[in-house]
This record gives structure tokens, sequence and C-alpha cells, in this order.
């Protein structure tokens, strides 16, 4: 009998679907956009900005997507505390249900999250701007020359084919400001 039962056991075993959990954590499968993000981001587009999803990886040409992906930041999304309050914060390019792409932050205020759309890029057939995370203490050279030391972090919007950027931050105070170079 106990024979009978080791067998019985095995044979559920082989039996089970090969796991599918992925070893690299910075690989993002096409199928895993929602569940990848942290879940008071997915509470905020359900409740907050309904319509409104992470941009596919397919809104990408493959060659920018993996270019970006595996050089530690991601082009679609950044998780950090944006505003210097030690609770995490979100910055992404999102898609709504009519195809139009924006870059929206959701950060925390208080015990609550709210948002603010960065820029609308409108609807595109692909995208060529990603966005990442500039650490707080990162510095810019301004157009004048001057330095521009970002407190809080910033994000920063870039092109993958052209020498253009624009830079979302906000001071300690919680203003906000952008700095652009070209488009």
């Amino acid at each position: 009998m106990r024979h009978f039962l080791i067998i019985l056991l095995m044979t559920i075993i082989s039996c089970q679907p090969e796991s599918k959990e992925n070893k690299d954590s910075n690989t993002i499968s096409k199928d895993s956009n929602k569940s990848q993000l942290p879940q008071f981001v997915q509470n905020y587009l359900t409740k907050e900005l309904s319509g409104w999803e992470l941009a596919p990886i397919e809104s990408w040409d493959d060659t920018t997507f993996k270019k970006y992906q595996t050089d530690s930041s991601q082009i679609n999304y950044i998780s950090a505390d944006i505003n210097c309050d030690n609770k995490p914060d979100f910055a992404g390019i999102l898609k709504d249900s009519i195809g139009n792409f924006a870059a929206f932050k959701i950060f925390s205020f208080d015990q609550y999250y709210l948002h603010d759309e960065l820029e609308n890029f409108g609807n595109q057939k692909k995208l060529d701007l990603g966005i990442r995370y500039l650490k707080p203490g990162a510095t810019f050279q301004r157009y004048d020359e001057s330095l521009q030391k970002f407190d809080c972090g910033a994000i920063e919007k870039f092109f993958t084919n052209r020498d253009s950027k624009k830079i979302f931050y906000s001071d300690k105070k919680g203003t906000s400001f952008v700095i652009q170079k070209g488009e």
C-alpha cells in the first residue's frame, strides 16, 4: 500500500505544469503589466484613473524596450519616493482605453494618494520616449551653466532617438517644476 501511495504521489507531482516563475525580477512578461505594479498603484488605477493602465510593452519597438530594461531603469514606470515623505510613489507612462498615452505620477499625501498628469502624448503607434528616476542629490546642468540639485529626486522624460528631455521635480515644500531641453 505504501509503495502504491509513493507511486501515486510521484505521478501527481510529475503531472504538475512546469513553474513559470521568473528568476529575473527585472524581466517583464507581456501578460503581467497590472500584476507587476505595487498594490497602491493597482488600487489607484481602478478607483481614480479608471480606463488607464500601464502602457503595454508592445507600445515600444522591441529593441528600445529591451535596451532600457536591461540598464536597470524601467522605460515605462518608476516606483520610488518622489516627494521626500518616505512613502512609495509611482510615475508611469499609461495608456487609456482609446489609445492615448500620458505620463502620470501617483504620489502620497498624508494617508492618501493623489495624481498629476505630467504630460499627454496623445495617440501614437509606437512610443519613442521613456522615463527614468533621478535620485535625490542628483544634479542637472542647466542651460545657463548653473547646477540644479534635486532634493527629492526627479522624473526624467527622454527620447530614445533624440537629444531632448524634460525633467519633472518638486522642492521640499511640494512646489512642482519642469526643466526642458530641446523638443
